[in-house]
């Protein structure tokens, strides 16, 4: 379920903001077929890996360094998936490629492992921008880049995340029908990058009163807000 598909993410960051964005199976034909989707991409000071998260668990997904692109089914199946050095001059053009053959409205995931700052080429920002990822240009040196988004659409959620500002973290709930994609963006630093957590709706920081320790949202199917703790 979707707590299950969290528990990889709240082991691993401490103290951090858990944000559940609960869509129950009873209710996704109501929702036109839409699944939970997180993407988790952290830069050389937090470990230097990506991660991808649809419906009810993780991705088996083999990445390495460089940008790794995801595509997913409707249903929330893994489609294809590869990894592109952009260092290099004839992988940053295969990243293009498999880029420009990806269906348009497809479903696509991309995160950075290693610090893909270096030697990041024009087209390869404009073939990412082609899948939403207008905030492309923003990241820096040994920062750490997650999308999800859509081929030939808007990003569902985007961030990039800074040397030191801990992992980027990327979620929202995507399908065909129903309501619109809810985008959901979590922010987590330990005592030495801020001792915060913050959570956004839909590029709104919600106002929340946070500790020490574990901090949940719960939030309706369509994105409402119902309580947090």
């Amino acid at each position: 379920g979707m707590m299950d598909m969290w528990r990889p993410l709240a082991a691993r960051m401490w103290p951090a903001l858990l944000a559940m964005a609960l869509v129950p199976p009873q209710a996704r034909g109501a929702l036109g077929a839409q699944f939970p989707a997180m993407v988790r991409s952290a830069g050389h000071d937090n470990g230097s890996f990506p991660e991808f998260y649809a419906a009810d668990g993780r991705l088996d997904v083999v990445t390495s360094w460089g940008f790794t692109v995801v595509t997913l089914a409707d249903n929330a199946s893994l489609m294809d998936a590869q990894t592109f050095r952009t260092d290099h001059p004839d992988q940053a053009k295969a990243m293009v490629k498999f880029i420009d053959h990806i269906s348009e409205g497809n479903f696509v995931m991309i995160a950075s492992k290693g610090d893909v700052y270096h030697g990041l080429a024009d087209r390869v920002k404009e073939a990412i921008r082609s899948c939403g990822g207008e905030s492309i240009d923003e990241l820096t040196s040994q920062g750490a880049y997650a999308l999800l988004g859509r081929k030939g659409g808007e990003a569902l959620a985007e961030q990039v995340s800074e040397q030191g500002d801990g992992p980027a973290v990327v979620a929202s709930v995507y399908g065909r029908g129903g309501v619109a994609g809810v985008d959901i963006l979590v922010q987590s630093a330990g005592f030495s990058d801020g001792n915060f957590a913050k959570i956004f709706l839909n590029g709104d920081e919600l106002g929340l009163s946070t500790g020490r320790g574990w901090n949940a949202v719960f939030l309706r199917p369509d994105g409402a807000f119902l309580a947090s703790h």
